[in-house]
């Protein structure tokens, strides 16, 4: 499959290897990259959300290239992100929530 890209109306992303990732609004300013919840709360707009989001793209891409196309590639594991967003359990669990993650 080949990624058509210019889907956007709203802004253009774009990549330069050794730059990373870059959003232009349609009226030449930049944009920002940001985490949003399903809710629509901005979890994280910063700097770091782009840098982020090139690494695990390169880091993916990579591991097609050297045959390893069937892994994924995160960020960190998805019990961090829970206990970081949210306080009520002081044990962390499983996707599922029916067993505790070591």
């Amino acid at each position: 499959m080949i990624w058509k890209t210019g889907n956007i109306e709203s802004a253009e992303i774009s990549a330069v290897i050794h730059r990373g990732l870059a959003v232009t609004l349609p009226n030449g300013r930049p944009g920002r990259l940001a985490i949003v919840d399903a809710d629509g709360l901005v979890i994280d707009a910063s700097d770091s959300v782009a840098v982020e989001a090139f690494a695990v793209t390169i880091s993916c891409y990579e591991n097609f290239l050297i045959g390893k196309g069937h892994l994924r590639i995160g960020t960190c594991p998805p019990v961090q992100i829970v206990r970081s967003t949210t306080m009520q359990s002081s044990t962390p669990t499983a996707n599922n929530g029916d067993k505790p993650r070591p």
